[in-house]
């Protein structure tokens, strides 16, 4: 199994959409690991275990401004 497989899927898809070179389908991309990343965060709402949770809430909140940086200069 790689690295890649191993990730979170709102993590997949936020690389995708910072890889994605197609303006079309740039949007698309955005907007489902938005989805995404808005599902991670109520399910780690629900989890009680803080451990691991506050890295990855760091790193969803980074990943939130990247995609909102990303559709400002789409638009």
């Amino acid at each position: 199994m790689t690295q890649e497989e191993n990730l979170p899927e709102w993590k997949k898809l936020y690389r995708a959409a910072l890889l994605e070179t197609d303006a079309n389908r740039l949007m698309d991309l955005i907007l489902t690991a938005e989805r995404e990343i808005y599902s991670r965060l109520r399910e780690l709402s629900q989890n009680q275990d803080s451990s691991s949770k506050t890295s990855e809430l760091q790193e969803i909140d980074d990943a939130l401004r990247n995609l909102r940086v990303l559709m400002s200069n789409k638009t």
